[in-house]
């Protein structure tokens, strides 16, 4: 017994044991009972898969698949079928997928391999772009820029200082940490923005000195437009974002209303607005009112070629927006821009008439 010899069986290649064979070579894609992964097996005929390389990457398509006989795969094949894309050379397994916006380079399912941070400073997905320069950082509420808007109706003079202030949105982005700021004797921040990204053509509806307001929702709308339904909450407008300010309410006066980017950076809209029948008119408003001509953002730029006063022809009384006729009630006069008139100048706004918050102006 002791001389009898045993005898390895691998496949169908029998060797005698003990004599000297290489190890076995696997290949990923095959089981270990595949001929072709051992490296001593010559010889072998049957037929067996290839898989079309159109792109020459060394990795081929599952989807085109040929059958020849052997171990070496003919021109233009190759024996695994790894490529997720094989019209692209840049597209298969071996490839990083360096950007987020790029897609799935590297066939794993996933389109990134970094996000990208977006506030930073540094490029993280690889990609030569850094922070809101990004594409992936678009939706990032950093990179969204603020919302251009004008002031679209004024409802003045409602009881308790709960006024209305009507905004109409002219390009989409946040709304985040703009202002409504009234210039008189000193300067009023009446409202200050949620973070709410709108879309051109949207109405907000600031509602100052809310709190105790008939109907009054318990806060602004962050999420829709109906987030607090007018059903259920009558001082709301469901066509609109409807915002709270702050305390304070706009005086019936002679004051200058702007809108303001986050800090103060950019006036988005400006608009000086007056009580024309007011018997003591304030000293402060001729002032403002120049200040404003001389941004260019309101016109004319001067009174026949004189500062705008109380005095000149046209006086500053004159070329500004009258709230002469508006009335006490939320449902009340009020004055409103005409559609599609933003040339700076009172010419953009009816007198006072019945109030369409929430609505596009007749």
């Amino acid at each position: 017994m002791g001389n009898l010899r045993r005898v390895l069986l691998i496949g169908a290649v029998g060797l005698w044991a003990g004599t000297a064979f290489p190890a076995p070579i696997f290949h990923d894609n095959f089981e270990r009972s595949d001929p072709c992964a051992w490296s001593f097996v010559s010889g072998f005929t049957d037929l067996r898969t290839f898989y079309l390389d159109f792109d020459s990457d060394e990795y081929g398509d599952p989807a085109s698949p040929t059958q020849a006989p052997g171990c070496v795969p003919p021109a233009g094949y190759v024996l695994n079928w790894d490529d997720c894309d094989d019209s692209d050379p840049l597209v298969n397994p071996g490839e990083p997928d360096l950007s987020c916006s790029d897609g799935d380079r590297n066939c794993d399912g996933l389109e990134c391999l970094i996000e990208d941070i977006c506030d930073n400073g540094a490029d993280d997905d690889g990609d030569g772009l850094v922070d809101c320069d990004d594409p992936d950082c678009a939706a990032f509420p950093g990179c969204i820029g603020v919302a251009g808007m004008v002031i679209n109706e004024i409802n003045p003079n409602i009881g308790v200082s709960r006024d209305l202030i009507e905004l109409l949105v002219t390009s989409a982005g946040s709304t985040n940490g703009v202002a409504i700021v009234q210039d008189g004797s000193a300067l009023e921040t009446l409202a200050t923005m949620p973070d709410v990204t709108v879309a051109a053509g949207d109405f907000i509806v600031v509602h100052l000195n809310p709190a105790g307001a008939p109907g009054a929702a318990p806060g602004s709308e962050t999420l829709s437009k109906t987030q607090y339904p007018s059903a259920v909450f009558s001082a709301n407008y469901d066509n609109a974002w409807d915002f709270h300010g702050g305390t304070a309410g706009l005086t019936f006066s002679h004051r200058v209303l702007r809108v303001e980017a986050p800090g103060g950076s950019l006036v988005l809209d400006a608009v000086p607005f007056v009580l024309s029948n007011n018997p003591t008119p304030p000293a402060a408003f001729p002032g403002d009112l120049q200040t404003l001509q001389a941004a260019g953002r309101w016109l004319p730029a001067n009174c026949g070629g004189s500062p705008c006063t109380y005095t000149s022809i046209p006086t500053a009384v004159q070329i500004s927006v009258d709230y002469l006729g508006c009335g006490t009630t939320p449902t009340g006069n009020s004055v409103a821009r005409r559609p599609g008139q933003t040339t700076m100048q009172n010419a953009d706004w009816y007198a006072a008439a019945a109030q369409t918050m929430g609505l596009v102006n007749p």
